[in-house]
């Protein structure tokens, strides 16, 4: 019996743990306290039963001690924060409710090593979804609609506002975006295997130079150049310059210069 007890103490301490865990994250704040309030919350677990309380008894005992453990792991200043928090507690709770209640009903009884398993593969996968996501979302927010036009050609992209991006052209002075070769040869035309092999005619392009493009881990020559117009959103810059990078830029086809934001 005592090591079903140890292990039963064992158990709901690290779901707790990693229930305070997720609620950070999602909610973006910082624990305290997190280990005591994860051992509090398992010793209660254990001796509950003891008392053989009835549903709805057991029910508002559970609801208060969300209470005590909401506010020994995090601070808030109002009740709208404490409320939100609360709220996220608990669902972070059934979510780890349903994916172990899942597994018990499927397989019946399993190991408590087995249900630890599950769990913490489910906090990961969380985790990993939930950063996705909202990194997704970070992007969107500094993507924007851009309009290219020169020489009578036009073309659209999605253009992402990189604050980081500081590149400025040293023969004039300008601030220089980088676009894909996928925009590069709607306004040009000009073959990938011209521009590896250093074949292109520069009278095409206005204002054509190759320029350095350095990063933390590397630096390389990239080819400049100038367009008649660029409208980013509502705001429209005439002769702006460009620099054609043939990295992937995945969801976006420009990286915008920190000059728009």
């Amino acid at each position: 019996m005592e090591i079903v007890v140890e292990y039963v103490l064992i158990q709901n301490f690290i779901i707790d743990f990693l229930i305070f865990k997720t609620t950070s994250l999602i909610l973006r704040v910082k624990c305290r306290f997190i280990a005591l309030a994860s051992l509090l919350g398992a010793i209660v677990a254990l001796i509950l039963p003891i008392f053989n309380l009835d549903t709805v008894a057991e029910f508002f005992v559970k609801l208060f001690l969300a209470v005590v453990l909401v506010s020994l792991t995090f601070s808030y200043s109002k009740l709208s924060s404490f409320l939100k928090i609360y709220l996220t507690f608990f669902f972070c709770t059934f979510l780890y409710g349903g994916v172990c209640a899942f597994f018990v009903q499927s397989f019946g009884q399993l190991h408590t090593l087995i249900i630890l398993g599950i769990v913490f593969v489910a906090y990961f996968i969380f985790r990993y979804l939930y950063k996705f996501i909202n990194k997704r979302k970070e992007i969107e927010n500094f993507c924007f609609e851009v309009k290219l036009e020169n020489d009578g050609k036009e073309c659209s992209c999605k253009g992402f506002l990189d604050t980081g991006n500081l590149l400025s052209d040293p023969l004039t002075n300008r601030p220089v975006s980088l676009i894909s070769y996928k925009l590069f040869k709607q306004l040009f035309n000009i073959e990938l295997d011209d521009i590896l092999l250093n074949k292109i005619d520069m009278k095409n392009l206005k204002y054509a130079h190759y320029i350095s493009l350095g990063t933390l881990s590397s630096s390389s020559k990239v080819l400049a150049f100038e367009i008649d117009k660029i409208m980013v959103g509502e705001k429209e810059t005439e002769r702006p310059m460009l620099a054609l990078c043939l990295k992937n830029f995945k969801s976006y086809e420009m990286i915008l210069h920190n000059s728009f934001a």
